[in-house]
């Protein structure tokens, strides 16, 4: 056989090779494979995806998006898809940082502004303490506690170790009566204080009435109810204000106080809800916080506004009372790390590093509504 007959066999078989393949392209289901990530589902993953689904964050853009590309397992477009391509592509340029602001600004704002106002309540609720160890509860409380179960005995007035006033006992109603008459051993605290002891399931509570207090032009005045557990000489307030005005601030819901002897703060722990509107949009905060005075505010909390949930991770965080920003600590949003210690009243922007690129964010929008709402 000749070298000419076996290319042209070769030719043949291979023609006949294409016509198959050309019968199976045709004939062959079409499939559409979503590559990960694909939010317009084009194939690809690319930087067009990234400003595709930091549009359908902002709500701008919900056309033609491409649901499988879901990285995360949320059956949502988020930060996450975002990061996910940035990882993937390499690329973060000037127009997509601007709209990664936009999308991780308001939650920002949001929490800043949240605890912005948890630490003026601590503040507040540092006063109240003060007012509260005066009166010597813990030693009330021991008393208490020695009768048979559901059963008050209340102490006599001159039983109690009161060093800023007079306490007087109303039989009828159950009722210490603390009157605070501004002695300098007791910081200068006047004002009324009215005390209710109730025993539920063996449980020790009082219902307090604070009443005109001032303390360091701090005034006092509403309802809670407080349950004083003292344990190897520190004690721990758990208090559940109803509407209580302290230093300018409402207090509202159920906080943890331990403090020494002394009536220093130790441990504030507790968890704050809000809504704000930012920027046009409703931002809601869920926070659960604790707080010391050495190391400031941390836990953990959630953020959601048009539809995306922010979770939030914090550590550290102290505040400047003079425009209400954190100046200490960080935070992750969503994976995202911000930085807060090169943060100032004059300097009001955090540092947000994001794919290890890092850039700023403006809290002004957080200083504005701390400036409108006094919080």
């Amino acid at each position: 056989m000749t070298s000419v007959t076996m290319n042209l066999k070769l030719v043949r078989r291979f023609s006949l090779i294409l016509k198959f393949v050309f019968l199976f392209l045709i004939l062959m289901p079409k499939v559409t494979l979503w590559a990960a990530a694909d939010i317009d589902g084009n194939g690809f993953t690319n930087l067009a995806d990234a400003i595709k689904a930091l549009k359908v964050i902002a709500g701008e853009d919900i056309s033609a998006v491409n649901l499988q590309a879901d990285v995360n397992g949320d059956n949502k477009i988020g930060l996450e898809e975002v990061i996910y391509i940035l990882q993937i592509s390499g690329e973060l340029r000037g127009g997509l940082l601007n709209e990664i602001r936009l999308a991780i600004n308001n939650a920002t704002n949001a929490f800043t502004l949240s605890l912005a106002g948890l630490d003026k309540k601590n503040t507040a609720q540092t006063y109240l303490t003060s007012v509260f160890n005066h009166m010597g509860l813990e030693q009330t409380s021991q008393t208490l506690a020695a009768p048979p179960p559901n059963e008050i005995i209340l102490p006599s007035p001159i039983n109690i170790n009161f060093a800023c006033g007079t306490v007087a006992l109303d039989i009828s109603t159950s009722t210490l009566t603390f009157t605070f008459t501004g002695e300098e051993v007791c910081s200068g605290i006047t004002g009324t204080v009215k005390v209710i002891p109730a025993l539920s399931n063996n449980t020790l509570s009082f219902d307090i009435l604070y009443e005109n207090v001032n303390v360091n032009e701090c005034s006092i005045n509403g309802a809670s109810q407080t349950i004083l557990v003292v344990e190897s000489g520190q004690f721990t307030a758990t208090h559940t204000f109803t509407n209580l005005a302290a230093c300018g601030q409402t207090l509202n819901g159920t906080v943890t106080i331990s403090y020494n002897p002394e009536g220093q703060v130790l441990v504030i722990s507790g968890s704050s809800q809000n809504t704000y509107v930012i920027n046009g949009s409703t931002v809601t905060t869920d926070l659960t916080y604790s707080y010391t005075p050495q190391n400031g505010f941390s836990g953990t909390a959630t953020v959601n506004t048009n539809g995306q949930t922010y979770n939030i991770e914090f550590t550290n965080m102290k505040f400047d009372p003079t425009c209400g920003v954190p100046v200490s600590g960080s935070m992750t949003l969503n994976g995202i790390v911000l930085d807060f210690s090169q943060t100032s009243c004059d300097n009001p922007v955090v540092e947000v590093t994001i794919n290890n690129f890092t850039f700023t964010l403006s809290l002004e929008d957080a200083i504005a509504l701390i400036q409108q709402s006094g919080n």
